[in-house]
């Protein structure tokens, strides 16, 4: 098994398992970017400076009929502790905006969000006939372009299948990401309504 600490070699990684026609893929990452800003602008039609490794994996996963993404976000945590900062409320809804409009961009995919996840995998299962049937990652790296330093760890086959079962556990325990979801995110953390204004 492998140990990647280049974000390259965990990216090829990734790119290989897609290329061998999963059934299904199973990410869950503590946020993802992929060139969608919040206010809906895709980056990556702004010039080859902008194009992003994670986006392109996205695009082919469009072909993969099966491909679950569950989304960890933070718990709202201003500057000013319990007092009222509307830069730090504003950035954090732009955050939750931000990811609705990367559901929105992959509808084909099956979305879910959670204010309780910090976990970092990808995992690819494949037809029976297929040796090993099920292969992963995991380890720190979330689903972006990040360069800073981290590392993932390829996972044999019963590690992949324990730590499938065990996401699919999380997964079901989280909301699908919708702008209702979205919504109530906002309201339990307590983001004002004026800040909401101040955005739109």
């Amino acid at each position: 098994m492998q140990m990647f600490l280049e974000s390259a070699d965990h990216s090829k990684f990734l790119f290989d398992r897609v290329a061998e026609n999963p059934e299904k893929i199973l990410i869950s990452s503590f946020g993802i970017y992929c060139g969608i800003t919040y206010s809906g602008q895709d980056t990556t039609e702004w010039g080859d400076k902008y194009r992003l490794a994670t986006r392109d994996l996205m695009e082919i996963m469009r072909g993969i009929k099966n491909v679950y993404m569950l989304i960890g976000v933070a718990p709202y945590k201003g500057c000013k502790g319990n007092r009222y900062c509307q830069d730090c409320e504003i950035q954090y809804a732009k955050s939750l905006l931000r990811l609705a409009y990367h559901a929105e961009l992959f509808p084909q995919f099956k979305w879910k969000i959670s204010t309780d996840l910090h976990l970092k995998c990808a995992i690819f299962s494949y037809p029976k006939d297929n040796t090993p049937r099920v292969k992963g990652v995991a380890g720190g790296r979330n689903f972006t372009d990040s360069s800073w330093a981290d590392v993932t760890f390829e996972l044999d086959e019963l590690q992949a299948i324990n730590l499938a079962k065990h996401t699919i556990k999380l997964w079901e325990l989280s909301s699908n990401l919708t702008d209702s979801a979205i919504s109530d995110i906002l309201d339990d953390q307590g983001i004002a309504e004026r800040t909401m204004k101040a955005i739109i």
